[in-house]
Parts: structure tokens; sequence; C-alpha cells
């Protein structure tokens, strides 16, 4: 036989505690800012985007042996152009954009340097133009710089304010590391 009781007031004050409403309120917070993040990160997938980039080499200002490392340093000098004005909208931090260069060698088959970055944080920086060297060195550990065929290629990074974060490469042209070492002329 069913008798229904009605519960003890110990028990109506545990249910109706402030620690309990907070939980409740905090619970429902969380929700709707998950809610609105997963939506804003589906609805950023209906853009159409076109970006071009390329990074074209321009000369090789001095290879030299560095003494303290034991490898061989390369300075570069390359253009950049970019238009990523399409990869921004609502659900965009930033780009990271970089320029990386590729070889192979008998030692290592995979050779992968970062020359060159920027950070782009605004649409307004998002198209660009720029002859620049290399912020960090090209360097082969193993001396076999020279004579290699090294590719540089073009890639970003889009920071979404949710969701995942993806690589996307672009244009890439290559070149041929010269024979001997040289240091580009002061004056």
């Amino acid at each position: 036989k069913f008798c229904a009781r009605s519960p003890s007031p110990q028990f109506a004050l545990q249910m109706d505690s402030y620690s309990t409403r907070s939980n409740t309120i905090f619970c429902t917070f969380v929700t709707c800012l998950g809610t609105c993040a997963i939506l804003s990160h589906l609805t950023s997938y209906h853009f159409d985007v076109n970006p071009s980039g390329t990074a074209q080499m321009r000369e090789i200002t001095e290879l030299t042996k560095n003494s303290y490392l034991g490898a061989d340093q390369a300075i570069l000098t390359f253009d950049v152009d970019a238009d990523l004005e399409s990869e921004f909208n609502w659900n965009c931090h930033q780009l990271w954009v970089y320029v990386v260069a590729s070889y192979t060698t008998p030692k290592n088959a995979r050779n992968e340097v970062v020359i060159w970055d920027k950070c782009i944080e605004d649409v307004d920086e998002a198209k660009f133009s720029e002859t620049v060297q290399n912020k960090y060195p090209l360097r082969d550990e193993f001396t076999m710089l020279r004579g290699a065929n090294i590719t540089l290629s073009f890639r970003y990074r889009q920071q979404p304010i949710t969701g995942i974060v993806y690589e996307k490469r672009l244009g890439e042209t290559s070149f041929v590391a010269p024979e001997e070492y040289f240091r580009a002329k002061s004056g």
C-alpha cells in the first residue's frame, strides 16, 4: 500500500538553500554559454573563403657556417604577398601567418623551419605585401644546407573564438641554395 508523506522540514530547507540555487543558476549559465559557442562555431562555416598568399624568394643575403653552433646558417630576403580578408568573420579571433622553409638532407628526411611570422588581429591588416628578411635564421645542424633544394611555403592558422584551430597552406616556391659559403658585402 502506497502512503504519500510530505517531506520533512529539514529536507525542504536543503533543497532551497543558497548553494543549491547558485548551482542551478551557474549550470544554466554554462549551458547557455556552451550553446551560444557551438552555434557561433557552426554558423561560421557558411562564409565563402578564398584566401591567397605567396612567399617569393628574392635573394640569399648570406650563407655562412655558425661557428658557435657548428651549423650552416642562411639569411634570406623574400616577398610576402597575402589577401586573407575573407578569413575574418564573427568567430575569427586572429590569424597567425608564417613562412616555412623545408628541405631534405641525407641525415634528415624532413626539415621544416619557420623563418618569418606575423600575427594579424584585424581585417584591415589582412591584406599586405612586404619585402622582408627572415626573423629566425635558417639553420642546418649537420652543415648540409649548401646546395639544398629549399621550398618556401606560405601558411597560416586561424584562431577562432570557439572551435577548431586549423592550418592552411597556400603558395610555394623553390630555389637552390649556393654551393659555397659567402657573407653579405657591407657598404
